[in-house]
């Protein structure tokens, strides 16, 4: 008799102690009240609604003891140091994929600590779109076009150089929208349309002879306009049906003649502007007005397609009259000025290279300035385009050009 007791009185301790224990979690467990900017005063304001990417505070109680945070069900990196009881500094995942996000977990912020979870519910909501390239600004009728930037869901209108599409794929993280490109007739920017809001490029697409306010052509193969033929390049069709000039099978499906650059075995230190180079006349870059401009609203552009792996040699570009450069170099780093790497592109691709990428000391000295420091001061230059070897071993190129232009894209 006297052990049952001493049993019943064990369980009844464990009880109570169990009981105590929950109610001692449930009055440490985190409580969210608020959410403001993160942000000096005056601009550390109460927030009514959030975006992905930003940084906030979430106010409360009981919120030291971090263990996990997600905003839509998507988990947000933290610092255990940036929190306290009365505070935690948290930023917003900077990708949410909103079509896919349950509805259940839409509009909420789940905090879990050592001591207990809450989950809090707050508008949580989708920037803007925002276009940052294009695969191919000037494609042909039937090929692939990928449109690549943030916030590319929830689409309620695409509309590519004046052609409606109505027919497209998209990632579920919003990054890029891929369709079919159809007949153009018409020199237009490109726009999307999401529940968010709208974003339409500051240039044209579709435009390969025709020089307008954002767009500048320097080259186009037509004829050899534009191209100093003694530089190293040789002009070439992707058109079978091309006579003049010769067709070039290893480029095929460009819509018009282009510029070739063909190396085998470049020596260390061997490429130069006048030897292996996509020589291009003065022309004009821009109108006289836009020199003020900053450096980065604007970019050399052209279309490029490389026949074979690309690894070792150096692609530059050099402004003749104020003597900068750009290295660019897309198998060495997963970046480069124009976006992603590609050692070898997949087809005819657009190359885009903000004027804020030239500098000084063959292209690794300071960054240009003035558009007017580029360009010695007026709106024209001559721009060439060449390989060279940089590295102590033989390498090689074979790559086309087409296209080459300055453009707008701010």
């Amino acid at each position: 008799m006297r052990k049952l007791f001493f049993c019943i009185s064990i369980c009844l301790f464990c009880m109570i102690s169990l009981l105590q224990s929950c109610k001692d979690n449930e009055l440490n467990a985190p409580v969210i009240t608020g959410v403001r900017n993160y942000a000096a005063a005056p601009d550390d304001t109460v927030l009514t609604s959030l975006i992905p990417g930003q940084w906030v505070v979430l106010e409360g109680q009981n919120l030291s003891g971090i263990t996990f945070v997600a905003f839509n069900g998507v988990p947000a990196s933290f610092n255990t140091t940036m929190s306290t009881q009365s505070y935690a500094v948290i930023q917003v995942p900077s990708i949410i994929p909103f079509p896919s996000i349950p509805a259940d977990k839409l509009n909420t912020i789940q905090y879990i600590t050592t001591d207990g979870t809450t989950t809090f519910r707050f508008d949580i909501v989708a920037p803007a779109p925002v276009i940052s390239s294009i695969s191919n600004e000037n494609a042909r009728q039937g090929d692939s076009v990928y449109v690549f930037g943030t916030n590319l869901f929830m689409i309620e209108k695409l509309n590519f150089s004046g052609a409606e599409i109505t027919q497209y794929t998209t990632s579920v993280q919003g990054n890029y929208l891929a369709f079919v490109l159809p007949e153009l007739t018409e020199s237009k920017p490109v726009s999307v349309t999401t529940r968010s809001g709208v974003y339409t490029t500051p240039f044209n697409v579709n435009n390969v002879s025709v020089n307008d306010s954002t767009t500048y052509i320097l080259a186009n193969a037509e004829g050899g306009s534009g191209w100093e033929w003694w530089g190293g390049a040789t002009l070439e069709s992707g058109d079978s049906q091309s006579s003049w000039p010769p067709y070039n099978r290893d480029f095929a499906g460009n819509k018009t003649s282009f510029f070739t650059l063909k190396y085998n075995d470049l020596a260390s230190g061997a490429g130069a502007e006048w030897s292996h180079a996509v020589r291009v006349a003065e022309g004009q870059w821009m109108a006289s007005q836009n020199l003020a401009d900053s450096p980065d609203r604007w970019a050399v552009k052209f279309e490029m397609n490389i026949a074979r792996s690309w690894n070792g040699t150096t692609l530059c570009m050099k402004s003749m009259n104020g003597n900068y450069i750009v290295r660019y170099e897309p198998w060495k780093t997963n970046s480069s000025p124009s976006g992603p790497a590609r050692s070898e592109t997949q087809g005819w691709q657009t190359v885009t290279i903000p004027l804020s990428s030239f500098r000084t000391q063959e292209g690794q000295g300071l960054p240009v300035a003035t558009i007017g420091d580029l360009i010695a001061g007026t709106a024209k230059s001559p721009l060439q385009i060449y390989v060279h070897n940089y590295g102590s071993a033989p390498t090689g190129f074979y790559g086309a050009f087409d296209n080459i232009r300055v453009v707008k894209i701010q």
